[in-house]
């Protein structure tokens, strides 16, 4: 059993080769590979390569990648990682992003989009490359096909819509607080923070605290880590690490 007291520390650097996939990191849905950056000071990232759903194997449907690590006995968890999402300039120019429950007979998810079928359609034919937010969780119940209906504490940076929430659970139908983003973050490198010592969360994009929330209740006191991109699309990351929080 992994001790969660231990600091884990992930760059993508030596002993990777481009299009290798990352080690100690569970790729739950979507594809993470290591690619080349554009910014030479970094060299190799890790890029989330799949830009549109693709067919499900589980009974729940995915709508985001993720990867997972640690265990499920985790708890005081810091979880941190950089991020570089590209602007689409087509995707901004259209509809905004409807955050929206989808619910039939077989689950209950988050959806993208309108729940029209046709204006779904319309929406899948337009050209959309890279993603438009990331989230990290710390204290997720779960993994596998069970990780989309699993609670945990949940921070979601959205660019398109300039807001950032904080849930308690994957689906976001447990929404804790939501705010404005304080500054653009398209087109460059930036950092998110999550720490969760008992009952306190601080959520961070760089030196900026965006939540410090007393909760009135843990969904679960301890769990695994995931991360990835808020919907399907490119997305590249790296100096991700992990930590005991520590105050």
């Amino acid at each position: 059993m992994t001790s969660w007291a231990l600091t884990v520390f992930y760059r993508v650097k030596k002993g990777y080769e481009p299009g290798a996939e990352p080690f100690n990191l569970a790729q739950q849905s979507g594809s993470f590979e290591v690619t080349r950056s554009s910014d030479h000071s970094r060299n190799l990232v890790l890029t989330q390569m799949v830009t549109s759903s693709p067919v499900d194997t589980c009974f729940y449907k995915f709508t985001r990648p993720l990867l997972l690590i640690g265990d499920v006995e985790w708890r005081n968890v810091r979880t941190k990682v950089s991020v570089y999402i590209k602007k689409d300039d087509k995707l901004m120019a259209s509809k905004k992003t409807d955050w929206k429950t989808f619910s039939d007979d077989k689950s209950h998810v988050l959806r993208f989009g309108q729940n029209n079928a046709r204006k779904d359609a319309e929406k899948r034919k337009q050209p959309q490359t890279h993603s438009h937010g990331v989230f990290i969780a710390s204290q997720v119940e779960s993994g596998g096909c069970d990780v989309v209906l699993s609670d945990g504490i949940h921070f979601y940076v959205d660019l398109l819509n300039k807001q950032a929430i904080l849930s308690m659970n994957h689906n976001m139908t447990k929404q804790l607080n939501s705010t404005s983003l304080p500054q653009d973050l398209y087109n460059k490198w930036f950092t998110i923070l999550l720490d969760v010592m008992n009952e306190t969360v601080v959520a961070m994009i760089d030196n900026d605290v965006i939540f410090h929330h007393h909760l009135p209740h843990c969904p679960s006191a301890t769990g695994f880590v995931t991360f990835g991109p808020i919907n399907f699309g490119l997305i590249s990351f790296d100096d991700f690490v992990i930590s005991r929080v520590q105050y």
